[in-house]
């Protein structure tokens, strides 16, 4: 990242959601586990704005039972957050430099 290259960040955003999860999880006397894993896939979801696949990857990930936990996390992540975009903050979708020609 510090040469200027967007990557990375999935894996960051999976460890920094399940551990956000299950401490509130814990907090919240909720299971642990299954706050983690809607923590998990919730913060990429939110930082990417990908709803409808944030929920898809919860279901192949951890299956049916943690789809509700995800669902109600994600809805009040998107109530909260607004309508953030990883990629486009990161210029990941900037329009690529015309080409100039060089004078001979």
């Amino acid at each position: 990242l510090g040469t200027g290259w967007v990557g990375g960040e999935v894996v960051a955003l999976f460890v920094i959601g399940s551990t956000l999860g299950a401490s509130l999880g814990s907090a919240l006397d909720a299971p642990s586990a299954l706050a983690a894993r809607a923590g998990a896939v919730v913060a990429f979801n939110g930082a990417a704005g990908t709803a409808v696949a944030g929920l898809a990857m919860s279901i192949e990930l951890f299956g049916w039972r943690a789809l509700l936990p995800t669902l109600l996390v994600a809805a009040a992540a998107r109530l909260a957050a607004g309508r953030p975009d990883l990629y486009r903050v990161a210029g990941a979708f900037r329009p690529p430099a015309p080409v100039v020609a060089a004078d001979p």
